[in-house]
């Protein structure tokens, strides 16, 4: 049996339970927090770096945590605090994003407006067509809006379910 030193946080908690390893980033062990003939507390890595604890006998995190002298707390990835210009770049980008999602939501919404607007000249259109003879002046004119009206209502359509390239 190695007795190698542990190589991150959740090794380091993973021996404050005396776990053994089930699997790749997975421990079991007895629970402190209950009479435990069988190992019902389970220990694994979480995606963004966090340790997950679970007594599958129901018992509660904080005190399966504090009798073994940890807290919530150290559950959680730790690092430097971000220095002041990394906070203002953070800031920053935040703002960006958040002005480029407003944008987008106006745009979105101008979108929509044209739509409605457009929606209703495509039904007054055709009925202007219907009433006119075919060689009145300005019928071929009015055939070629429609036909413009469609084109625009495909690309809008096309924006505002995301298939445009």
């Amino acid at each position: 049996m190695s007795t190698a030193s542990p190589s991150g946080p959740i090794e380091v908690i993973a021996g404050h339970f005396g776990a053994r390893r089930t699997g790749v980033g997975r421990w079991i062990a007895h629970c402190p927090a209950h009479p435990d003939r069988s190992p019902s507390l389970s220990i694994a890595a979480g995606r963004d770096g966090r340790v997950l604890v679970r007594c599958w006998a129901g018992c509660d995190l904080t005190a399966v945590l504090k009798s073994v002298g940890l807290s919530i707390g150290s559950l959680f990835p730790s690092g430097p605090p971000p220095t002041p210009e990394q906070r203002a770049g953070l800031e920053r980008r935040s703002e960006r994003q958040l002005n480029a999602l407003q944008e987008e939501r106006w745009t979105v919404a101008k979108m929509r407006l044209l739509w409605k607007a457009l929606d209703r000249e495509r039904l007054l259109v055709p009925r202007k067509l219907m009433c006119m003879p075919d060689d009145a002046p300005g019928s071929s004119a009015l055939t070629a809006h429609f036909h413009s009206i469609l084109a625009a209502m495909r690309t809008i359509d096309c924006a505002l379910v995301g298939d445009i390239d």
